[in-house]
């Protein structure tokens, strides 16, 4: 009904696929249907993008995805190994100066063990994740305390199990885009955050331990990534200054001029993050993805 009263005018549309109210499920929810930017690999060719989404859609949706023509077939990924089920907890795309013009975030939890290892061998295992913040246990409403040293965390069997579960589901996930859009190595970027596990009867599902900081907003050269509240060395967060070094600066010729992306921090904690979500979660923006020019109609240009 918002849809109808505030969003219909000229060029806009509304489609309405549920045959019964409440009807869908978390992989009908906006996180889990994405569209990968514009790329042409072999005979395919996708100048407007191509529609992708994860696991489980309703069939109406999937039979409204295959009838556009212009953004299909879909691409679908495995999403239903998370315990939310969306593709933007793994995967995201930012502006790139390369002949594509964009490259490929993931999710990974074995850059994130890499660095805590790193501060571990360094002596600094006594340094603090998560410090401050709480969780809720959603049974009794309580809070309790998030905090927990660099040394514990990698002493924990059941997140390092569920982060190296999650990390092979990605590899297997990234491997096939990579293959299908014809990415290379350079034109892939890793995102690093650990992941826990949730047990439901006699299934075992995975979710972001860490703040998910592939979760993002994308505004054309901005990025809002979720605060990562990693340890703090010399009282700098050590992930908010990887992804600044390795996103925010040329060396990976990220942004429209290839000088880097200018890089938020943003506190999803209480609002998203403890709930099993991040900020693309609340939005869903895709400002770099349809690369129209003045006087171009995208019912007109084919592919």
């Amino acid at each position: 009904r918002w849809l109808y009263k505030n969003y219909l005018g000229p060029d806009h549309a509304a489609i309405a696929v549920y045959k019964t109210k409440h009807s869908g499920d978390s992989f009908d929810s906006h996180g889990n249907h994405d569209l990968l930017p514009p790329y042409e690999n072999g005979d395919s060719n996708y100048p407007l993008g191509r529609i992708l989404h994860g696991s489980g859609i309703l069939k109406e949706t999937k039979e409204f995805y295959k009838a556009q023509l212009l953004q299909g077939p879909p691409y679908v990924v495995q999403s239903d190994w998370l315990y939310v089920g969306h593709v933007d907890e793994f995967l995201s795309y930012v502006p790139a100066d390369t002949p594509r013009g964009w490259k490929l975030l993931i999710s990974s939890p074995r850059l994130s063990r890499e660095m805590l290892t790193s501060l571990s061998d360094a002596g600094k295992g006594d340094l603090i994740v998560h410090e401050g913040k709480q969780w809720i246990n959603f049974d009794t409403g309580n809070y309790f305390d998030a905090d927990i040293t660099v040394d514990a965390l990698l002493a924990d069997p059941i997140r390092l199990e569920a982060s190296q579960d999650a990390q092979a589901m990605i590899d297997q996930e990234v491997e096939k885009i990579m293959d299908e859009v014809g990415l290379t190595a350079d034109e892939v970027i890793e995102m690093p955050n650990l992941f826990d596990q949730v047990d439901l009867g006699s299934s075992a599902y995975k979710v972001a331990y860490q703040p998910g900081t592939v979760n993002m907003l994308v505004f054309g050269d901005y990025v809002v990534i979720p605060k990562p509240f990693g340890p703090k060395d010399g009282g700098e967060d050590v992930y908010e200054k990887d992804l600044q070094d390795r996103l925010g600066t040329a060396v990976n010729k990220l942004g429209s001029d290839g000088k880097g992306l200018k890089v938020y921090f943003t506190d999803d904690w209480d609002t998203y993050h403890r709930l099993d979500g991040e900020v693309h979660c609340g939005s869903n923006p895709e400002t770099m993805v349809a690369p129209y020019t003045t006087g171009i109609n995208w019912w007109e240009t084919g592919r």
